[in-house]
């Protein structure tokens, strides 16, 4: 029989250094997230690191705040085939994890199901979650109208709070049923990305309001950092390595897992863990690494560039039908300038209007405009990769910025 995680609760928290922890990736047991404009807080259960079946890692509850992050070794995890039981878990839920959260965030190790279950039971442990539920069934799927709403009632509330007068109804657990509603609301995959989104405004905006700038943990280094948790979470918006395993490569040196050199050049060019990043290297890895690169000669390789234009373009144009939200956020989450600048290029190397270039005449330009940049179809595999990650790039871009309409 397949042995299960075994998870082992320390009596008293080792405070640990935060930089000191991570250097091998995490392994997410959840994560939770508490959206204040003021500063959001993610917390998170992680072992520290990757672990073979029998290996023992120590057990880290992160604390991220845009301006304060702390780590404290909370247990010990024996790593396992089967997934985590809840009655292990269970030990885990006095953490001080702060107000109820609204970003609720399963690990890949576990089902679906199970991920329900488990936080229908971890909600019903917060002192305030009835306050939490309350705004959330008044706003279903939409945190920006609920946070908007909370700004615009916090004068009051302050005012209220100067005279001790009592503000809102005392605070109180949930119940079974109301948690189960509140559970099911915010696992809901769009509901689940829209508040991922407000998270990530809401660090941004409580950075620049502050003006702690110089001292805070920018967005870049938080998405740094929530990029090494993600690997291990089943979220829309990213893949994981539990379910999708190409992610990490075998380098041959014993088994030691090591990313592909095309996926390590295309995160450089990336915003760590934003969704961008996420949809380009998924791409990668379902039409590229999976199909591999063609050693032939610098004809095939020239070839089958062309062809790759062609799948990312369609890709791309695919996805912004399918999943518009996703593409959207994307936008959203990018500069205009950044977005100006994709139009103006692609419109000088492909013409005034992309959508009515054919595909063979866009990836000879596009091709032609990543070679005047430097990068060849050379034996170099570096040079050969960086070309591939520029191409495929703008070829992207073309779709979700250029679609072609449908007969």
């Amino acid at each position: 029989m397949s042995a299960r995680f075994v998870f082992d609760r320390h009596s008293d928290c080792i405070e640990v250094d935060f930089d000191s922890v991570g250097q091998e990736g995490f392994t997410t047991v959840f994560a939770l997230g508490i959206i204040n404009p003021m500063g959001p807080t993610m917390n998170a259960l992680v072992a520290n690191g990757f672990g073979s079946v029998g290996e023992r890692r120590a057990l880290l509850h992160l604390i991220l705040n845009p301006f304060s992050q702390s780590c404290y070794e909370v247990g010990v995890v024996t790593f396992g085939e089967r997934s985590p039981s809840l009655p292990d878990l269970r030990a885990f839920f006095s953490l001080p994890f702060g107000a109820c959260p609204t970003l609720l965030m399963p690990s890949a190790l576990y089902s679906d199901e199970f991920a329900q279950n488990f936080f229908v039971e971890l909600l019903q442990s917060f002192d305030d979650g009835y306050q939490a539920w309350d705004k959330l069934r008044h706003f279903p799927g939409d945190p920006w109208k609920r946070v908007e709403n909370e700004m615009a009632g916090l004068p009051d509330f302050i005012a209220k709070s100067l005279k001790r007068i009592e503000t809102e109804k005392q605070p109180r657990r949930l119940t079974i049923t109301e948690a189960r509603e509140f559970a099911q609301l915010q696992l809901n995959p769009k509901n689940l990305g829209e508040e991922f989104k407000a998270f990530m405004f809401a660090w941004e905006g409580s950075i620049n309001f502050s003006g702690l700038g110089g001292i805070a943990m920018s967005k870049e280094r938080f998405l740094e950092t929530f990029g090494r948790l993600a690997l291990t979470l089943r979220l829309p918006f990213m893949r994981n390595i539990i379910e999708n395993p190409e992610i990490l490569r075998d380098n041959g040196r014993g088994g030691e897992a090591e990313e592909h050199p095309l996926l390590r050049i295309a995160r450089s060019k990336y915003s760590p863990g934003g969704i961008e990043e996420s949809l380009v290297l998924r791409f990668m890895n379902d039409r590229v690494i999976a199909e591999g690169i063609p050693e032939e000669n610098h004809s095939a390789r020239t070839r089958w560039l062309a062809t790759l234009v062609r799948h990312a373009r369609c890709w791309a144009e695919e996805l912004l039908e399918r999943d518009p939200e996703t593409v959207n956020a994307m936008f959203k989450a990018s500069a205009e300038e950044s977005i100006e600048s994709a139009r103006v290029l692609l419109r000088r190397e492909l013409g005034p209007d992309p959508a009515d270039v054919d595909d063979a005449t866009a990836a000879e330009a596009l091709m032609e405009w990543a070679n005047h940049r430097g990068l060849e179809s050379s034996e170099n595999g570096v040079e050969l990769w960086q070309l591939v990650v520029e191409v495929v790039d703008a070829a992207l871009w073309v779709g979700w910025l250029f679609p072609r309409t449908k007969d």
